[in-house]
This record gives C-alpha cells, structure tokens and sequence, in this order.
C-alpha cells in the first residue's frame, strides 16, 4: 500500500505538492481519456472503500485534538493509500508508481531512528513521531537492560530512584508499571530524585541516571555513593579538604558503574576544586580536561579549570574558558567569584611586569 507521507520530512512541503500534482494529473487523465474511465469502473469500489476507511479512521481521531500526530495517522493513511493507487492505477500504471516513488522519497527524508538520547528530543512540531518514539525505544530499552544485567531479580518492595532523565522520557515509565513488568513484581517502585533527597535516609536499591548525548543513555549509581557526594558538598563550602577528599575517594571507590558520567563530573569537579584551593593546580587540570570533554555543558568543571589555568599564570587560556562559563552560568556567584579572581590575578600578573 502507497499512501501520502505521513513522516515529518525537511522537505515535507515539496513532497506534498508532488504528491498533489500526481493525484492532479490522474484525475485529470480520467477525465479525459476513455481507456482510463474503462480501467477505473472495476477499481471504484476499492477507491471507495479506501476513502472510507480513511474518513472514519481519522473521526476516530476528533476527541484527541489537536494532537494528531505522524504516529496516530498511519491506521488512516491506509485507507487513504489504497483509494490513491486505485485512482493512480486506472489512470496509468506510472502514475501509481510516481506515486510510490514519492512515498519512499519521503521515507528516505524523513529523520531516522535515534541513535543517541540527547537531553532534549528533535523538535518537529509533532508530539510524536518517528524519531521521538524510536528515542523512548532506545532509553527505556538501555534503562531495563541496564537494570536487568545487574540484577535478574529485585527484592519484593525494592525502590529504585530516577535522577537526570532526559525531557520527555518519564513518562513512557507509566508510572511504576514498567518496572512492576519487568521484573514480574507489582510491589517495585520507582522515586524521583528530589524525594530522595529529601530523605537521604530511606532504603533505596539504586540510583537510574539519566546520561544525555552518551551511549548507553543510563547508568547506575550507588545510594551510598550519591549520599557521600552530598555529604561532601558541605565540606566544599566549609573548605575543609582534609576531610573532603578521603570522603570523595570512598564515594569513588563505591561506584561500580564506569557510565556514570553525571556522577564522574561532579565527584571530579569537587575533587579538582579542592587541588586548586590547596595549591595543586596542574593536577586539577590534568584532572578537570576529561570531564570538560565528557559534559561541555556542565559550569562547574570548566569554572575549576578557567581557575587552574590562572593560577598556572596562562591567563589568555583562562579568559577563553572564562568566555565559555558566562556563557553557560552567566548568573551564578561562582561565576561572579571567579570573574573577580581573574582580574585580580591579572592585575598582579601586571604589577610584576
């Protein structure tokens, strides 16, 4: 069956009209051609029911609008692709086949299934469609293999907490029902992260991290290891390093997971604050660098390494960072702090000149 594209194409408005001009010149050729009303007579009954079906497909499709989307069309479309070729065939076998030809140019168009989770999905003026459904696929596919390698089975009650899930994914979660199938267990639930956090005392199994723009797009962090990094926050604003950095080494040394790249950024952004605040500045960048490349979006390492670099005296390095950390934090007292350390570092580079 041919039908009209139903995919969201970049080039979706030529595809449209191409598609229109074939069905024009069809009608037109049964119009005025003989042969072809001949060739129509024994096919109107198929365009007929086609149409139909497409018509009440698509009233099924009333009481959801307007979120009629590429993935709720295709029933309809059908319909819609059996009275096309019926109409196309009887004018001309090569305008059925234009037609088909159209359809595939515009699968072929169209984006393709997700490769990689980013944080945020391809905006495409659908609520759904192809790329989006296939980008649900690949998490929750990642998030159950993730789980179920691990652990082929959970005790009853267990709770497992969500943290950093990338936009629009949760709720392909339905819930807690997901979890409860695959693991065969209806007493299973999930927990979002700021209740956690709020209770840093309650049992949990483990922690599901979302990892944005990373292959696989989850990992797995340890409650114990995430309740040591919290820990340790405190003891970065109190700048009590002696008891900081054996805390982030046990917290380390509890993480099993290597894909945890959320949690490695923030231990090792902690960990490279504290080399720089005691003087250890070229190992904070030796330090910093890789987790800079892991997650460019994320403020605070970049913040540790604008910070290393002028400390070292390479201060045309350090501005250019610098650019960059206004540019993701603008705002923030961090920021702030620093753009004062750096005119000062400046200024005395200046003075021993």
């Amino acid at each position: 069956l041919v039908s009209l594209p139903t995919v969201t194409s970049p080039d979706e408005p030529f595809i449209a009209i191409a598609a229109a001009c074939v069905l024009f010149v069809a009608v037109a050729v049964l119009i005025l051609r003989a042969d072809a009303r001949a060739r129509w007579a024994p096919l109107r009954a198929w365009a007929v029911w086609g149409a139909a079906w497409f018509a009440l497909a698509t009233a099924t499709l009333a009481s959801i609008f307007p979120s009629w989307q590429p993935n709720r069309s295709q029933y309809g479309s059908m319909g819609l692709g059996v009275a096309a070729v019926a109409l196309t065939g009887a004018a001309h076998p090569g305008l059925a086949a234009a037609l088909s030809l159209v359809r595939l140019a515009a699968l072929e168009r169209a984006p393709g299934a997700t490769r990689v989770v980013n944080d945020e999905p391809i905006e495409s003026g659908a609520f759904m469609d192809y790329a989006r459904l296939t980008r649900l696929q690949h998490f929750m596919r990642a998030a159950r293999l993730k789980l179920t390698q691990r652990w082929r089975t959970l005790p009853r009650h267990a709770v497992i907490v969500q943290q950093n899930l990338p936009h629009g994914v949760e709720y392909a979660f339905g819930g807690s029902h997901a979890l409860q199938v695959w693991y065969r267990d209806s007493t299973l639930s999930w927990l979002r992260f700021d209740a956690f956090r709020a209770r840093m005392e309650q049992p949990v199994w483990t922690i599901l991290q979302g990892e944005g723009g990373h292959e696989p797009p989850v990992a797995l962090v340890e409650p114990e290891a995430m309740r040591s990094l919290f820990a340790a926050q405190a003891l970065v604003r109190a700048e009590d390093f002696d008891r900081l950095l054996p805390l982030l080494d046990r917290a380390d040394s509890l993480q099993r997971d290597p894909h945890a790249v959320s949690y490695r950024v923030t231990s090792g952004g902690m960990r490279g604050y504290a080399f720089t605040r005691t003087g250890r500045h070229i190992e904070a960048e030796s330090l910093v660098r890789p987790l800079v490349a892991l997650l460019p979006t994320e403020p605070t390492v970049r913040q540790v390494l604008t910070y290393a670099l002028a400390a070292q005296g390479r201060l045309r390095e350090a501005y250019a960072e610098f650019d960059t950390v206004r540019a993701l934090d603008p705002d923030s007292p961090a920021t702030r702090s620093l753009r004062s350390t750096l005119a000062d570092l400046r200024a005395a580079a200046g003075a021993r000149r």
